[in-house]
């Protein structure tokens, strides 16, 4: 017989025995996801690498603690970055590659971390995103620890629960063995209950990912969104930000750093998708290195943001470098018995531009000329432009394809003189800064010629009598501006009726626009003798009785520096006249031949509706004045 402990144990293990249905196999636990848990990022301060690999390992076992999740082996992650060609995790920013290596290391789920220091608390924040479904699955967030290691590793305990205990089953307790049948549910009436089964998935947080990528690297980024962003909206480092976990929401970035440009982008982050912001900030300021002949001739330089300096003209060997802020600059050098120096140019951000000079001889009284840059504009005007006449259009697009030289203002009647020998003016009494007028078409090629002459240059127009050939802006002398030329210089960039922009015609000779920039028939009033009767033109802007010409340069030059390109004279042109194409064009030099010459600008007794930068005028080229003279251009190889 057996005993009676052993006979009471048999019986125990035959009821649990029984308890076995016949056949069934053992059914094995659902798998857990796999995680692939990415180094931790830092933002606002620094850790040591050791300091962050041990964070990270710790982030991978308290989220393994938690049951629901297993991680993916370091080993697996280092030969999946081999696989992709990385050297190490932060060569994978963006979401995409992340995408990619954590399924190469067959992972369920990647698990992104960023630790914030603002203010001297540090909050860190993550996301799981789900791999197979391409979507972020849930995020959570441990704010106002202590930043040393021992409150990080604080707050990742409490990260990882927080992850662990929102979504997944609750690990089940020790299995009892089976004795007495289970209880019997309750069963309430009227049927089934409702709402019973598993506890509802719960509601993804509305989050995406921010990223800020560009140049210069190191450049300070300042970002405001949505209050639960950040402190209270707003965080701040530095160039580049990889992507990180933000609420959905509107956001304003900022990026700034001394010695730059400060940018500013708008971007709406939504829920689930990645955006990325790209910076190129331009650098603030330039150089200008700046030497010449003869040396301490005085010199001007004029920049954006106010810059301004007086200085004497520095020699070769010893050249002038000043950081000036980036954009157009103007440099005016002049000096007693030479030809006065002006130029227009760009400075870019960073870089160094160079201007040497080497001021040339020229006859007394002689002033300055201006480079014009090469361009583009419309010719013409628009029908819309008040006083417009039929031949300003159709409007042409015109391409001047290279920069020229034009004289700053008018001819004198001293220059003049000091060329031709003779003074042909009217006005003799306005004085030899006066404009020369009283001129033909044919007077004034031969004035350019004999000028070219002077400084041993290339002659610009063959001369038989009447007969005169142009060589046009191939040639290196001195000649007259195609009128395309005249309208792009006298435009200055702008599209307007003058360059100061619109004009408004009161009356015949009253147009208020035209007073601060030109002499026209509404002020051109004078109190020399040999002035011309004007005592019945009508509508006149200022009364007068004796009107002519004035003093060169006395009116507001336009925005390249040229003086009275509207009024005082009218100036001839080297084209013979022609309708406009229309269309584009590019350096249009009219027709070979015809039987007017083009001459623009209006002058002292024109109306107001003629002395606007699209009038045209033109006549036979033998015609003489007295309110015809000229300016001369010269082509820039």
């Amino acid at each position: 017989r057996l005993p009676m402990n052993l006979r009471i144990s048999c019986l125990m293990l035959a009821v649990a025995l029984a308890a076995i249905p016949s056949g069934a196999p053992a059914q094995s636990a659902e798998p857990k996801p796999v995680v692939a848990v990415f180094d931790i990022a830092i933002d606002g301060f620094k850790l040591s690498e050791v300091t962050m690999k041990r964070l990270t390992k710790y982030l991978g076992v308290r989220l393994m603690m938690g049951g629901l999740y297993q991680t993916a082996p370091e080993s697996q992650l280092k030969d999946a970055m081999v696989a992709l060609k990385l050297e190490s995790q932060k060569d994978c920013y963006d979401e995409r590659c992340r995408v990619q290596l954590g399924l190469e290391a067959a992972a369920n789920k990647n698990l992104n971390v960023t630790i914030w220091k603002v203010g001297g608390k540090c909050s860190i924040i993550g996301a799981l995103y789900d791999l197979r479904a391409a979507a972020s699955e849930e995020a959570a967030e441990v704010a106002d620890l202590n930043c040393d290691e021992e409150g990080l590793k604080a707050g990742i305990a409490r990260f990882a629960a927080q992850l662990s205990g929102r979504k997944g089953p609750t690990p089940s307790g020790p299995t009892e063995m089976p004795g007495a049948l289970p209880p019997p549910p309750e069963v309430q009436g009227g049927g089934g209950g409702f709402g019973g089964g598993d506890a509802p998935p719960p509601v993804k947080a509305e989050a995406g990912y921010l990223s800020v990528e560009g140049t210069p690297k190191g450049a300070r980024v300042d970002i405001s969104g949505p209050k639960e962003f950040g402190s209270n909206g707003k965080s701040a480092t530095s160039l580049p930000l990889r992507p990180i976990p933000v609420p959905a929401g509107e956001y304003r970035v900022s990026v700034s750093m001394t010695g730059y440009d400060t940018e500013e982008k708008s971007v709406r982050v939504y829920a689930d998708a990645t955006e990325i912001v790209k910076f190129d900030l331009m650098v603030s300021s330039g150089q200008i290195q700046i030497s010449g002949k003869p040396d301490g001739a005085k010199s001007r330089l004029e920049c954006q943001k106010g810059f301004v300096r007086d200085f004497g003209l520095p020699a070769p060997a010893s050249p002038w470098t000043v950081s000036v802020p980036r954009g157009q600059c103007r440099l005016v050098v002049e000096r007693d018995g030479y030809e006065k120096y002006e130029q227009t140019f760009e400075v870019a951000g960073g870089a160094t531009v160079r201007q040497s000079v080497e001021l040339k001889r020229g006859f007394a009284g002689m002033a300055g000329w201006v480079r014009i840059p090469a361009g583009t504009f419309v010719m013409g005007s628009p029908s819309s432009e008040s006083g417009r006449y039929d031949d300003e259009g159709p409007q042409t697009r015109v391409t001047i394809s290279r920069s020229f030289l034009l004289k700053a203002t008018e001819v004198t009647q001293g220059e003049w003189k000091a060329v031709m020998g003779t003074s042909p003016s009217s006005f003799k009494n306005c004085g030899d800064n006066c404009p020369v007028e009283n001129v033909s078409w044919f007077d004034a090629v031969e004035f350019c010629n004999r000028l070219s002459s002077r400084e041993g240059l290339e002659q610009c127009y063959r001369i038989n009598g009447t007969t005169v050939v142009s060589k046009g802006p191939s040639c290196g002398g001195y000649r007259l501006p195609t009128e395309a030329e005249w309208e792009y210089a006298a435009r200055a960039g702008t599209t307007t009726a003058l360059y100061t922009g619109g004009l408004t015609i009161r009356g015949d000779n009253n147009g208020p626009e035209l007073d601060p920039i030109a002499w026209y028939g509404g002020n051109s009033g004078v109190s020399y003798s040999g002035g011309y009767d004007c005592s019945g033109w009508s509508a006149k802007q200022y009364s007068s009785s004796s009107c002519g010409t004035h003093p060169v340069g006395g009116k507001r030059p336009n925005q390249w520096g040229l003086y009275d390109m509207l009024g005082n004279v009218l100036e001839w042109c080297d084209d013979w006249k022609d309708n406009y194409s229309g269309g584009s064009v590019t350096d249009p030099t009219g027709p070979s031949s015809g039987s007017y010459r083009v001459f623009r600008g209006g002058s002292w007794d024109d109306f107001a509706r003629i002395v606007r930068a699209a009038s045209r005028d033109f006549s036979v080229p033998g015609l003489r004045r007295n309110r015809l003279g000229l300016r001369p251009a010269r082509s820039v190889r």
